[in-house]
């Protein structure tokens, strides 16, 4: 799997869980309120065990999604990528140097997509239609998913 996002658990009460989730990658696109997204999501999660309907399920078992606090999006990837590249050009790397410029620049490139101040950020509170699906899920889970939706 190729994560595109990461999820953390803020807060889990009475059938809803609170998600702090950030793009990893790029290609994560935009931020999704549906419920779809929001199945995808927590069905990567550990601690859930399976007990999550399965994908066709994804509109009985959850209730309602709210996104908010949406950061950093629209992504600048083109402007990214200049930032990175005078990052590395100030380090005394240059272009011409092929093999030491494409090591540096792809180690700050994955730098920059673990950097939650940098990249597109939001919570996502997801109510689920049984609550008792969300046991096992604890503030500061982390995982990573490539849901869509």
């Amino acid at each position: 799997m190729s994560a595109l996002w990461r999820a953390r658990v803020l807060a889990v009460s009475s059938g809803t869980v609170e998600l702090n989730v950030h793009a990893v990658h790029p290609d994560a696109g935009a931020f999704s309120s549906s419920k779809v997204f929001a199945h995808r999501l927590l069905a990567d999660a550990p601690g859930l065990d399976g007990r999550l309907p399965q994908e066709g399920a994804a509109e009985d078992a959850v209730a309602a999604v709210e996104l908010s606090q949406v950061r950093n999006y629209p992504f600048d990837t083109e402007g990214a990528k200049l930032r990175v590249a005078a990052d590395v050009r100030s380090s005394g790397i240059t272009p011409e140097d092929q093999d030491a410029w494409l090591t540096a620049f792809g180690r700050a490139w994955h730098d920059l997509w673990d950097d939650v101040e940098q990249v597109p950020t939001a919570r996502l509170a997801v109510r689920l239609s049984d609550p008792s699906l969300l046991t096992g899920l604890r503030p500061g889970t982390e995982w990573e998913s490539a849901a869509y939706g």
